[in-house]
Formats: structure tokens, C-alpha cells, sequence
């Protein structure tokens, strides 16, 4: 474009138009509503896509919040989820502690800490604890998990 020649030359006929018609001022207020309209439509996709994930999850117990969910996918699947609540409800309630679920994720981390570096199943270490705990020893739940733990792995 040489100096001094008209932008219309340059510009197509409907743009050339619609700045003649509406301004800068309403360009930008309409190139603004785009933007907006797209960042909305974009969340909206997004929020329906986090909800459809979410639905999927909730297919099993309560997802993996659940301490009893997570204990039995650390434990590999290998016992339902009714068995290992049972157990973890059953040691708990040996041990006077309430049955909560934060106090059933604090139980699946003390036995899981114990048997980290033993040959022991952490099933076994969870139906240990109300055994040990009917004789009567007056220990915690992280010391008679500790305690089934050593005796498991001796044998």
C-alpha cells in the first residue's frame, strides 16, 4: 500500500461495510462478545466433560475417596470390597477405635506401613489385630498391626 491510498482498496467489501457502518468501537465490542462467547462455550464443554468422568466413577463404591476402595485396589483386587470393609471394621472395632472412614484410611496405612518390607499380605495383618486384640493386650491399632505383622512374617 503506498502512501496516501485509500485502506478501502485493501479491504473486502463486507468488512469494509460493516467498519463504515459500525465503528472501531463497535468492532471491538463485537470481536469482545466473540471472545466471551467462546471462553463460555468452552467451560460449559469442559464442566460436561468432568461431569461424564465423574458419572464413571461413581460406578464403583464411592470412587477413590473411598479408604475402602483404595485399600482393596492396593491389595490388587484380590478380595471384594465387602470382605476388606468387613475385616477393617471388624479390627477397628477390636481395638475400640470408631468406625469412620478416616480412621479406616489411617488403619490401611498403619498395616500397609508394617508390611512394606515383609512377605507378609496385608489382608492377614487386618484379620491379625481383633485376634490380638481379644487377648486383651490394650494396644493401639498401629501396635498390634505391627505386632500381627511380626508375628505373620516369623511364621
Amino acid at each position: 500500500m503506498a502512501q496516501g491510498e485509500p485502506v478501502e482498496r485493501y479491504v473486502p467489501g463486507f468488512f469494509r461495510r460493516l467498519y463504515w457502518r459500525l465503528g472501531i468501537p463497535g468492532i471491538g465490542m463485537i470481536a469482545i462478545g466473540l471472545i466471551v462467547l467462546a471462553l463460555l462455550i468452552f467451560g460449559f464443554v469442559a464442566d460436561l466433560t468432568d461431569r461424564s468422568s465423574d458419572a464413571g466413577r461413581s460406578g464403583s463404591r464411592a470412587g477413590s475417596s473411598d479408604p475402602i476402595e483404595q485399600a482393596r485396589v492396593v491389595l490388587g483386587g484380590a478380595h471384594s470390597y465387602d470382605t476388606v470393609k468387613t475385616a477393617t471394621d471388624t479390627a477397628l472395632a477390636a481395638t475400640d477405635t470408631p468406625v469412620t472412614n478416616e480412621n479406616r484410611s489411617r488403619a490401611w496405612s498403619s498395616i500397609l506401613g508394617v508390611t512394606k518390607n515383609l512377605d507378609v499380605d496385608p489382608m492377614e495383618v487386618m484379620r491379625c489385630v481383633p485376634e490380638i486384640a481379644a487377648t486383651g493386650a490394650g494396644m493401639t491399632f498401629p501396635d498390634l498391626a505391627g505386632l500381627c505383622a511380626t508375628e505373620l512374617s516369623l511364621g
